[in-house]
């Protein structure tokens, strides 16, 4: 993006000229010239008024698109947490239910054989 001219500008400039001088008679012309520039804007019709909002504008988008980003990777962080608590619990839940299992396997043996 090209940045937008300075909204003052100082110049200076200046200027020397000889015409036809002689060594011995001297004679010719000696002339010179100097001047100083200034530039500003008085109006620009809004335009940097336009530009700061734009830039404002943009820098809010980038914020809360950064936002939205970190949401998103908390987001899935706790997903993944939540799935590996769930799968845990599970496992658990599984290795009660063998172990139950175990013991009444065991427990009808016993009966069986004694019986």
């Amino acid at each position: 993006m090209a940045s937008p001219r300075s909204a003052r500008e100082l110049n200076a400039f200046a200027g020397w000229e000889m015409d036809n001088p002689t060594f011995v008679a001297g004679g010719g012309g000696n002339n010179w010239l100097g001047g100083v520039e200034v530039q500003f804007d008085i109006f620009q019709g809004g335009a940097k008024r336009a530009e700061l909002s734009r830039e404002r504008a943009l820098q809010e988008r980038v914020t809360a698109m950064k936002q939205v980003a970190g949401d998103g990777v908390r987001l899935e962080v706790r997903r993944a947490y939540y799935d590996l608590d769930s799968a845990r619990q599970e496992i658990e839940v599984a290795r009660a239910a063998i172990a139950r299992h175990r013991t009444v396997c065991a427990s009808t043996r016993t009966d069986t054989t004694a019986g």
